[in-house]
This record gives structure tokens, C-alpha cells and sequence, in this order.
């Protein structure tokens, strides 16, 4: 029997001053993250290539906002965000094409 893909889910928080110095941290949006194959598969490249961009910086593990595009799970295993990956690359797309 075929393995099947791992996707796992998280929520990033929310986090809201309340004025007297104590912060209220809530679940905020789910975010899907996926490991390596799986998400190379649905944006429609290799997996060396994601594993290329990280070792070259080309893609952080955070944006300035303090959105998560990947992070390692293990010492070599890595999941994506893949929403907020794909964001990325239409991005870069999009300022290439406006050159």
C-alpha cells in the first residue's frame, strides 16, 4: 500500500494587548503546511528546488509580517506554508513581469 501524504495543520495566533500590560492570545487563521514532496507537487516544482531555495536564502523562513513559509521539523525535514509560499512566488512573478 502507498503512503499517503502528511499534512498538518496549525493556527497562527492572534495575539491582542489589553491595556494593562497582559496580552490575549486566540487561534487566528488555520495554516496548512506540508512536507517537502507534497508541497513542491502542488506548486508545481521539484522538490530540489524548494530544498535550493532555502539553502540559498532565496526563500525565508519568515516574512518581515511575521508570516512562517517553512520550517524544520527534525534535523532535515522541512514543511511548508504552502498558501503563503505560493503568495510569494506570484509576487516574484509579478515583479519580474513589471521590469
Amino acid at each position: 500500500m502507498k503512503p499517503t501524504a502528511q499534512i498538518t495543520f496549525g493556527f497562527a495566533p492572534v495575539i491582542t494587548p489589553q491595556g494593562d500590560g497582559t496580552f490575549k492570545i486566540t487561534a487566528g487563521k488555520p495554516i496548512q503546511w506540508l512536507g517537502t514532496t507534497e508541497a513542491a507537487k502542488f506548486l508545481h516544482i521539484a522538490p530540489n528546488t524548494l530544498r535550493g531555495w532555502i539553502d540559498s536564502g532565496t526563500l525565508p523562513q519568515s516574512l518581515p509580517d511575521g508570516t512562517e513559509l517553512c520550517r524544520l521539523c527534525g534535523r532535515t525535514m522541512w514543511e511548508f506554508n504552502v498558501p503563503a509560499v505560493r503568495s510569494l512566488m506570484d509576487r516574484w512573478t509579478r515583479d519580474r513581469l513589471n521590469r
